[in-house]
């Protein structure tokens, strides 16, 4: 994807109830698009 951004959010596990979320994602400007490459859940 040539204009995409990769990007990545974590999320700990005060934020989530007790459990550490990273979600990496592509946002893709060419479509206005997402494509979620990896969720990470931590116990």
């Amino acid at each position: 994807m040539p204009d995409s951004d990769l990007q990545v959010v974590d999320l700990l596990p005060e934020e989530t109830g007790g459990r550490g979320i990273s979600v990496v994602y592509r946002y893709s400007q060419d479509l206005d698009a997402v494509l979620i490459l990896r969720l990470i859940a931590g116990p």
